[in-house]
């Protein structure tokens, strides 16, 4: 942390602002985003451009009948890719930028597709 947001009055909020701006400015480091109290802290693997887009394995699965839904992350130049596959067919697609971007629209497909009868 910087020691002297700290002691020059501007408080720690205004610090951890700052240590935010400085790991989003370096996107070498990955990011720490807290997960619920009963869930370990997740950190995502950045973009390699070296070895360009890797598949990072599927977030969850959902099943309906025979059918299985998908959803898989990868990582992208821009940040990370989450692809949504019912059995062999591609389905949907979204880029993330951030971190709590990724876990926020998984969740969200995952209460849609919920909602449409998939467990």
């Amino acid at each position: 942390m910087n020691k002297t947001a700290v002691s020059s009055g501007r408080g720690v909020t205004q610090a951890v602002k700052e240590m935010d701006r400085c790991q989003l400015i370096n996107p070498g480091r990955s990011l720490r985003i807290p997960a619920m109290a009963d869930e370990p802290i997740r950190v995502l693997q950045r973009y390699d451009h070296y070895r360009g887009p890797q598949r990072l394995g599927d977030l969850w699965t959902l099943h309906r009948g025979a059918l299985a839904l998908r959803c898989a992350l990868a990582t992208h130049p821009l940040g990370w890719e989450l692809r949504l596959t019912a059995g062999s067919s591609f389905s949907r697609s979204q880029v993330c930028k951030f971190e709590r971007e990724v876990f926020d629209v998984t969740e969200a497909w995952k209460a849609e597709a919920n909602a449409k009868g998939w467990t």
